[in-house]
C-alpha cells in the first residue's frame, strides 16, 4: 500500500535528497512537503478527467434556493475537484458558484466529478507522474540549481505524458461524427 510519505519520498529521491518519515517534519523537505503537497496532488487530478478519480452521484436540491436567476441549488460533494459532466443537461442552463450548481433544472441532479482520492486508489503512473511534479515544483527551493529545475520539467513532462496515454486507454474511443463544418477541413 502506497501512502503520501511515499509519493513525497519518491520525489526527494530524484531530488537526491534524503526521504522524511512524516509531511510537515521539522526538515527543509519535510516542511515543503507540508506546506505544499496537498495543492500540487489536487491540482495535478484537477488537470484532467482521471478515470480512476472520477466518481458519479445523484445530488438532491438545497433547501437554499438561489437569492435570484435560477430555481434550484445542488451542494457538490466534499471530494469535488473538478465537475466533468451534468446528465441530461443538455441545453439547460446551469453554473458552479462556489461548490453549489445553481439551475432550473430538477432533482436529482446527476454529475460526474473527478475527487479527491486516497493514494491507494490512484493508479500507479498517476503516482509516479504526481513524485515527478513535486519534484519539479520542489527543485528551485531544494536544489537551487536551473539544471535540476529543468531537469525535472522535462521528466514530469514525461511521466505525465504516460499517465494520461495510459489513463485514455482504459475509456471507449470517442468517434467524432462528421458534420459540414468537420467535412470542410478535409
Amino acid at each position: 500500500m502506497a501512502s503520501d510519505v511515499d509519493v513525497v519520498n519518491g520525489a526527494l529521491s530524484k531530488l537526491g535528497e534524503q526521504p522524511i518519515l512524516a509531511i510537515g517534519e521539522a526538515s527543509p523537505a519535510g516542511r515543503i512537503a507540508g506546506r505544499t503537497y496537498g495543492d500540487i496532488r489536487d491540482a495535478l487530478l484537477r488537470e484532467f478527467p482521471w478515470n480512476f478519480a472520477t466518481k458519479r452521484t445523484s445530488l438532491a436540491a438545497s433547501v437554499d434556493a438561489p437569492d435570484w436567476g435560477f430555481a434550484r441549488a445542488f451542494v457538490l460533494p466534499a471530494d469535488n475537484l473538478r465537475l466533468i459532466q451534468i446528465n441530461n443537461s443538455g441545453d439547460q442552463e446551469w453554473r458552479n458558484e462556489g461548490g453549489t450548481i445553481v439551475t432550473d433544472m430538477t432533482a436529482p441532479l446527476e454529475i460526474r466529478y473527478v475527487a479527491r482520492v486516497d493514494v491507494d486508489a490512484m493508479d500507479s503512473t498517476f503516482r509516479e507522474a504526481l513524485a515527478a511534479r513535486l519534484a519539479m515544483e520542489w527543485a528551485e527551493p531544494l536544489s537551487q540549481t536551473s539544471t535540476v529545475v529543468n531537469a525535472m520539467a522535462a521528466f514530469y513532462r514525461n511521466k505525465l505524458q504516460v499517465a494520461r496515454v495510459a489513463d485514455g486507454q482504459e475509456d471507449r474511443l470517442r468517434v467524432i461524427d462528421a458534420s459540414e463544418f468537420i467535412d470542410a477541413r478535409f
